[in-house]
């Protein structure tokens, strides 16, 4: 910290979207940190305190209170670690908010590979089993995952998201599409713009700049004729208010339920007027099928730790 900081210390800090402080190692949570430690008080905005385990938590806090999580934190139960954090949190519920909010369908549909996507698969799955190197575990994960999505610009999901934007397009409606790889999304790109024309769909990625993105959002609130956004969920997963759109589709999930959350909520906030419909797409007999387990896990961690310590006033 410079000279300056450290002898006219901030009288508070206040770090929107703080879950991105969650990782150790990351120099922003090293940053923020030094200078919380010289700071009065520190307030942290996230709805997300925890995206993976309960040490995002400790983290989290280990920047907002330097001095008030112990080197044992690590080791605490869930109910040991919300008790000892719970004196510092005071977070919203939807449910004090349901009557400015409009109302949510949420419908998943498990869908069966083609015969192309089947093929590609199972060769993928096989050439798995025959490596045994843990070191490619991961490629082969996220091959077989990335087969699931589309094969050379075709597959299930997208013919499924075609036809849902068919019948959104046809009610005169507005739909966000959300992918964490960029691949589905450009060949549902070049559907749209083969079936309808390239005005109907717009792209919004990490390529764009700061200008380009404000370009696309503008034509996307304001243009009637452009009805589909096809959004990256690293990019467009957080910190915009997208409420012109009452329809989402998630052509794939992050494995964790907090960034999905974030990504629909792009939707279902303050200022939505209209039931929005939430579609996710996963395919049958695959890895997807192992998503719910895995979503529903992280979802009971946050449940039994953070939901279970509200406070509703500040001392």
């Amino acid at each position: 910290l410079s000279s300056q900081v450290i002898n006219n210390p901030p009288d508070l800090i206040i770090a929107d979207e703080a879950h991105k402080l969650r990782k150790q190692s990351s120099k922003i949570h090293k940053s923020v940190k030094n200078l919380s430690k010289v700071s009065q008080r520190f307030w942290a905005l996230t709805g997300t305190p925890i995206e993976k385990d309960t040490n995002d938590l400790i983290n989290l806090m280990r920047v907002i209170a330097p001095e008030s999580m112990p080197q044992s934190s690590n080791k605490l139960s869930q109910s040991s670690l919300k008790g000892l954090v719970k004196k510092d949190f005071l977070r919203r519920l939807k449910v004090n908010v349901l009557s400015e909010l409009g109302e949510a369908i949420e419908k998943t549909f498990y869908l069966k590979l083609t015969d192309t996507q089947q093929a590609q698969y199972d060769a993928t799955r096989k050439k798995m089993f025959l490596d045994l190197s843990s070191n490619n575990a991961l490629k082969y994960f996220n091959d077989l995952r990335a087969i699931c999505d589309s094969e050379n610009g075709k597959g299930i999901k997208l013919e499924f998201a075609l036809d849902l934007i068919e019948k959104i397009v046809s009610a005169k409606e507005k739909v966000i599409v959300f992918s964490y790889k960029l691949d589905p999304l450009h060949s549902l790109k070049l559907l749209l713009d083969k079936t309808y024309n390239k005005e109907l769909s717009l792209i919004y990625e990490g390529s764009l700049d700061s200008n380009e993105r404000a370009s696309i959002l503008k034509k996307f609130k304001h243009n009637s004729s452009t009805s589909c956004l096809l959004c990256s969920g690293k990019i467009a997963g957080e910190g915009l208010n997208l409420t012109e759109a009452n329809n989402v589709i998630f052509l794939n999930e992050w494995w964790n339920p907090s960034s999905n959350d974030q990504a629909r909520d792009r939707v279902l906030r303050i200022g939505q007027t209209k039931t929005v419909n939430v579609y996710n797409l996963r395919t049958k007999n695959t890895v997807e099928e192992s998503l719910e387990i895995i979503l529903q896990t992280k979802t009971k961690i946050t449940d039994n730790v953070i939901e279970k310590m509200i406070r509703h006033k500040v001392k």
